[in-house]
């Protein structure tokens, strides 16, 4: 396992929070994306992996369901995403705790970039004409955004919205006032995935 936290670690540290689960069994983990878009950036995170962990995750490409899964299995690299405070399990309703470490910026870039790059997409708005987001429920994982914003100078508005459909709530994180400028400062954040939402 890496002795110390690199920006490599950062990044992955990054996609997992966002679309990635540490197993409860602690056999190890996955990272969950879209089987269209998202196939280049899993492979990406592959690469990543073995060079970081020594371990190459597998790829499922599961077309019923539309999704690309990144799987490593693996108890010691389970046992040291734990003692870096990274939640077992379900993440929703868990508390956030990204190592101190990772809140020094050329860190904590590659931590957010590696979240957006799983789990956010840009948009077109009506205001601003493009807009970054972030959705999640769990607030933790808002404050560490908010707090990375303040850290890195985001663009990042706040708000709370909830809608009907099938009684469902949503938390969402918006970078809306300059995405382009929010993608310069995450330099590397993958942007053809980004734009194909947008331009959907």
């Amino acid at each position: 396992m890496p002795e110390t936290m690199d920006l490599e670690f950062a990044e992955l540290y990054g996609a997992l929070l966002g679309d990635g689960c540490l197993y409860s069994n602690m056999n190890g983990f996955c990272i969950t994306g879209n089987l269209e878009l998202d196939g280049q950036y899993i492979r990406h995170l592959q690469s990543l992996s073995l060079s970081l962990l020594c371990i190459e995750p597998s790829i499922h490409f599961l077309e019923e369901e539309s999704v690309v899964r990144l799987i490593l299995n693996s108890k010691k690299v389970a046992a040291y995403l734990e003692e870096k405070n990274f939640p077992i399990g379900e993440k929703k309703s868990q508390e956030i705790n990204v190592p101190d470490r990772l809140y020094e910026e050329k860190y904590l870039r590659a931590v957010v970039r590696g979240l957006f790059d799983t789990d956010g997409g840009i948009y077109a708005n009506p205001n601003s004409g493009i807009m970054m987001d972030i959705t999640t429920k769990n607030t933790s994982l808002l404050d560490f955004l908010d707090d990375s914003a303040t850290q890195l100078d985001l663009p990042l508005n706040r708000t709370r919205i909830e809608f009907s459909f099938m009684e469902r709530k949503r938390w969402m994180s918006s970078c809306v006032r300059s995405a382009a400028a929010t993608l310069a400062i995450l330099k590397g954040i993958s942007t053809t995935r980004r734009m194909l939402k947008h331009l959907s």
